[in-house]
């Protein structure tokens, strides 16, 4: 199969930048493989497309989940109580006692108490399962 793309200039450019660096890098290695642009977009590629490859499966919308924040407990790990979160993600003690007894966090909770965690992967934040 083969597949035409069009890049805008600006990409076209960087990937030069690229390509050149890695060509340099080899000289440098003394390696004598020549890179050409045309075999780093296609690498690009294949890289993106074994991600795609590689991806579960998307479930379908009709899926229900079951979602469980795991917040109080990294809290606690990491020694925080109540009153330093509610200081450190600036939100309403309210906000911060509710989370404590279960309540789902709304977005832009969930995010500072996220980052105040250090911004940990989301699986140490969320339990998803299908219902």
């Amino acid at each position: 199969m083969e597949i035409t793309i069009n890049l805008d200039e600006l990409t076209y450019q960087k990937y030069l930048l690229m390509a050149d660096y890695y060509k340099s890098k080899k000289k440098f290695l003394g390696e004598t493989d020549e890179l050409v642009l045309e075999e780093f977009v296609k690498g690009s590629v294949e890289l993106v497309l074994s991600w795609i490859r590689n991806a579960p499966e998307f479930p379908n919308t009709e899926t229900k989940w079951d979602m469980t924040h795991h917040f109080v407990k990294l809290f606690n790990k990491r020694g925080l109580n109540q009153s330093d979160v509610t200081r450190l993600a600036n939100l309403p003690a309210s906000t911060v006692n509710g989370i404590w007894k279960g309540s789902t966090p709304n977005l832009e909770s969930f995010i500072r108490m996220w980052i105040v965690l250090g911004k940990p992967p989301i699986e140490e934040l969320l339990t998803i399962t299908p219902i």
